[in-house]
């Protein structure tokens, strides 16, 4: 009786690899079976889904560097299968993975998500960083029913700004991930990380800290922005990071 679906499931992925494939993608549904303590009578039983994403997010194209799927990749991906209920990740310590967080939806724990070690990604000769998550399908079925809203497609081009953070080594990225979200300002409509950077020696950066890149996107429906509204808007965002988060502008 198997007490986890992520063994299984990163097999698949190296027996997948082995033979080219380089976009790993994978979800597998099953019961798993753990034990709290105490004898069987103690013996759990959960209906749980299985994920793993790495590798490539778009072909490859010869003017452009490829681009790996990162945890937050995984992230959007259990967001995507849960409309209308907020998702987060929140940082936790888990013996033999690395980058261990609980997936928690509505505030409430429903499962967890970690990159493996990366000694266990050689080991594999995986290419690129790979990322799990287990779920609980019992606790998702108990949240309210909700129906997924589309949005029409913007008629007007937006406008983007990267910004360049320092924080602290421990500082999560779902902290600043929630501030962006509840910046209260009209204009921003989406943004996503797309780099970290940490020194371990401390030559290019202390060590206890680590820089985050980020590109906010901003859009009205009404009208094509001038970019001085786009300026007002993003240093407004900014101002509110450096008063509600210890971190700085690069």
């Amino acid at each position: 009786m198997r007490p986890s679906l992520i063994p299984g499931i990163v097999a698949t992925a190296e027996r997948n690899h082995r033979h080219g494939a380089e976009a790993l993608r994978f979800f597998e549904m099953g019961r798993v079976f753990r034990n709290a303590g105490g004898g069987k009578a103690r013996d759990l039983e959960a209906d749980t889904l299985g994920l793993l994403v790495s590798g490539p997010v778009r072909p490859a194209a010869w003017s452009e560097s490829p681009e790996n799927a990162t945890i937050h990749d995984l992230l959007a991906l259990i967001a995507a299968l849960l409309p209308r209920h907020s998702v987060a990740l929140s940082p936790r310590d888990r013996d033999g993975f690395a980058l261990a967080c609980d997936v928690v939806v509505d505030a409430k724990p429903c499962g967890v998500a970690a990159r493996l070690l990366p000694a266990r990604e050689r080991a594999l000769d995986f290419p690129a960083p790979a990322f799990v998550a287990e779920i609980d399908l019992a606790k998702l079925r108990a949240l309210p029913e909700t129906c997924a809203r589309v949005a029409d497609l913007p008629q007007f081009p937006g406008s983007s700004r990267d910004l360049a953070l320092e924080a602290p080594a421990d500082l999560a990225a779902a902290k600043i991930d929630d501030a962006l979200g509840k910046a209260n300002e009209p204009l921003l409509v989406g943004f996503r990380c797309f780099d970290v950077f940490t020194d371990p020696t401390g030559q290019r950066l202390a060590a206890d800290r680590k820089s985050l890149a980020y590109r906010l996107l901003y859009r009205t429906a009404e009208r094509t922005l001038k970019a001085e509204e786009v300026d007002a808007a993003h240093a407004k965002v900014v101002a509110l990071l450096i008063k509600k988060l210890p971190v700085k502008v690069r």
